[in-house]
């Protein structure tokens, strides 16, 4: 347990938040003009990730590695060998030089007998169960309601299922359209970045929030947060980035179109 109460009174709760939110501080980071502010984000970012082992989360950790992989492929494009190189070392050392158990902890995730409480085969049961559950049940059983068809009247350690389950197959999709839709236009304003060779705040921070909601795809499928506030703040984010991209775009594109009439250029056709 972690002396935290209200909303992170929940180690795995804390540690998701501090998953979504690491990418973010790295990337503002990278992408500060200011050293202080620099030193002031990455600063931010150790802490998180000092505060992420103390949760002793496995899910986190999970979606920790694999967001921090997302981020080093798609940062590090032009040496990627030698970060990923670099990247791997401080993981290791991350794992040897952590305190208490937490190594041993990490490994239970692939040794069940290094687990002594026995969650993950618990864990288990609770996905094939709620697995069967939406099989039997495609219009879903009620939100909140699969605890009663659970065991020990537990719920599904795994948002997908807690979705499929509950509120049923057309749920889960609208559910995973409202997380992957918004990943795919971050990932087109990153691709358009790219091409013109502009390593700007937008294409830095559109791969910061790819890989937050990366951090929450993966952590999620270990906690039941589907109706949590976690994703759903993230999104709006994602949204009115790519919306302030867009009016940035848009004014751009209009004092070029000015400059260009200026000099003569024949005006812009109205839509």
């Amino acid at each position: 347990a972690v002396e935290v109460g209200g909303l992170f009174g929940n180690p795995n709760d804390l540690a998701l938040h501090l998953v979504m939110m690491a990418p973010l501080s790295i990337t503002l980071g990278i992408a500060s003009k200011k050293m202080w502010l620099k030193l002031l984000y990455f600063v931010m970012t150790a802490f998180f990730f000092g505060a992420i082992m103390v949760t002793y989360s496995r899910g986190g950790f999970l979606g920790l590695l694999v967001s921090g992989a997302f981020l080093v492929w798609k940062l590090g494009r032009k040496n990627r060998f030698k970060i990923i190189l670099v990247s791997s070392i401080v993981g290791l050392l991350f794992l040897i030089f952590a305190p208490g158990n937490y190594g041993l902890r990490i490994l239970s995730i692939f040794i069940p007998g290094l687990d002594p409480v026995g969650s993950r085969g618990q864990r288990q049961e609770l996905l094939w169960r709620s697995i069967l559950v939406t099989i039997r049940n495609p219009w879903g059983i009620g939100i909140g309601n699969f605890p009663i068809v659970g065991v020990r009247n537990l719920q599904t350690h795994n948002a997908y299922t807690q979705v499929s389950s509950e509120i049923g197959i057309l749920g889960l999709a609208a559910y995973l359209t409202l997380i992957i839709s918004p990943f795919r236009k971050l990932a087109a304003i990153e691709r358009m970045l790219l091409e013109k060779g502009e390593n700007n705040w937008f294409y830095l921070l559109s791969i910061g929030f790819q890989a937050s909601i990366i951090g929450y795809m993966v952590t999620s499928f270990f906690g039941p947060v589907a109706y949590s506030w976690f994703i759903y703040y993230l999104i709006a984010y994602a949204v009115c980035f790519r919306r302030i991209y867009k009016l940035m775009l848009d004014e751009n594109v209009g004092h070029s179109e000015l400059d260009s009439n200026q000099n003569g250029s024949p005006e812009p056709q109205m839509a």
